[in-house]
Order: C-alpha cells, then sequence, then structure tokens
C-alpha cells in the first residue's frame, strides 16, 4: 500500500523509469525498490563524501530522489509504530550539515 501511494505521488511530479538518481542515508527494502523502479538501479547510500559526490555529480539531467527520515515499524496491514531513529527535522539538518561540511552545498 505504501509503495503504491508514493510511486503514484511520486509520477504525478514527473518521476519516470530511468528519470530520477535515488539515495539515502539508511538503505532499505523500499529504497531499493524505488531505485529499481524510478533510476537505473543504482542506489547512493549517502554516509561518505565520496557518494555525495557521485550522486551530486549523477543528478545531472535526472530529477534528485533522496530519501531520510525516521525509521518506522509498519505491519503488513498498514500500522506505523514506534519510530526508531531521528526525527525529520533531525534528519534534515543532517543531511544539510553533512552537505556544507563537505562543501557540496552553500548556504
Amino acid at each position: 500500500v505504501i509503495m503504491l501511494r508514493l510511486s503514484s505521488s511520486l509520477r504525478k511530479r514527473g518521476y519516470m523509469k530511468g528519470k530520477a538518481a535515488v539515495a539515502t542515508l539508511m538503505p532499505s527494502e523500499l529504497s531499493v525498490m524505488l531505485s529499481r523502479q524510478f533510476g537505473d538501479g543504482t542506489m547512493y547510500n549517502l554516509d561518505e563524501k565520496k557518494t555525495w559526490e557521485e550522486y551530486i555529480a549523477n543528478c545531472d539531467g535526472k530529477r534528485a530522489l533522496v530519501l531520510f527520515g525516521p525509521e518506522v515499524d509498519i505491519s503488513p496491514a498498514g500500522s506505523v509504530g514506534e519510530m526508531k531513529g531521528m526525527d525529520v527535522k533531525s534528519a534534515e539538518k543532517f543531511v544539510m550539515d553533512k552537505l556544507i561540511n563537505d562543501k557540496l552545498w552553500e548556504n
């Protein structure tokens, strides 16, 4: 259910097969599926500076799709459980700080 909703929402925003560069801070089954559905099957794990640079270079002419946020348990019925990782604002701050520290973003 989650993948269907997410895929539908991304298609409405212009994401199509092979037209996105997909990256994540926490690789998961969802991020792998999205990289196959909207990218070229390559998924960038953004935990190293080298990977950030490769990702940014690969975004040329493609839509960037970066997955980050809290990790939660989701049951097969769709019930959302407890959050395990950072909240969304903390995850976003982590991403921006990493880009700035690695001199890949100027604020």
